[in-house]
């Protein structure tokens, strides 16, 4: 099935979803400043024979219609393992599913005319996850809670570590991975945590990435021990 871009483009998602020969979209403006999505309307899609979408001249003048002519414009994929797809005249898109977003994202609004492009910027967020960092001597306070990028190796866990104590890039820190398991208390409603590092710090040659790295966490917790 091919789709393509009717002429009464913004309608209610709640008129099209229960058609078959059409596919319904929201499309929403990036900012790159903060990271969110702001919600412009819906695009209709009418469906034909062939299974891609063919970005015309037509689509971008409706789909930017309220935006810089110069935007980029990315589909946020929600069913496809690519996640997201720049779309460009020049190639054409398949396996759009109903409810994937369009979005726009318009020039740099800060003085320094420095942006993060969404199609990195939603990559990064998908590859994220929370650790908590716990310092070997056990001291509470300074106990952190660091989103790190799961394809990555122990050096960005060690540089992440450094940016959030405010400790200058290349300072000597170690980390531990966390051997914890849960035991039964007195109270049969809850469930007790044992929690230690390992005997010997991961070496900066480790190969693995940083979700590799919880392997002895049977409570399932995702936790790194340090000395600074």
């Amino acid at each position: 099935q091919q789709y393509k871009s009717p002429h009464f483009w913004i309608m209610l998602e709640k008129e099209f979803k229960d058609d078959n020969d059409k596919l319904v979209s929201s499309v929403c403006k990036y900012e790159s400043s903060t990271g969110k999505l702001n919600y412009c309307g819906t695009i209709c899609l009418q469906m034909n024979e062939e299974a891609t979408l063919k970005p015309t001249t037509e689509f971008f003048s409706m789909i930017l219609y309220n935006s810089d002519p110069n935007s980029k414009v990315y589909l946020r994929r929600f069913l496809n393992p690519l996640n997201v797809t720049k779309v460009s005249p020049s190639d054409d898109i398949e396996g759009i599913n109903n409810f994937d977003i369009f979005v726009i994202q318009e020039g740099a609004k800060t003085s320094d005319g420095v942006i993060l492009d969404y199609d990195n910027f939603i990559v990064q967020k998908i590859n994220e996850f929370p650790v908590t960092f716990r310092p070997k001597s056990g001291v509470d306070d300074r106990i952190m809670q660091i989103s790190l990028d799961k394809t990555q190796g122990v050096r960005h866990a060690k540089a992440k570590l450094l940016e959030a104590l405010e400790v200058p890039a290349g300072a000597n820190i170690s980390l531990w991975e966390c051997m914890s398991s849960e035991a039964a208390g007195t109270n049969p409603l809850k469930k007790r945590t044992f929690r230690k590092p390992l005997d010997y710090p991961i070496s900066d040659d480790d190969q693995r990435r940083v979700n590799e790295l919880f392997s002895n966490c049977d409570d399932g917790s995702k936790t790194l021990y340090y000395h600074l």
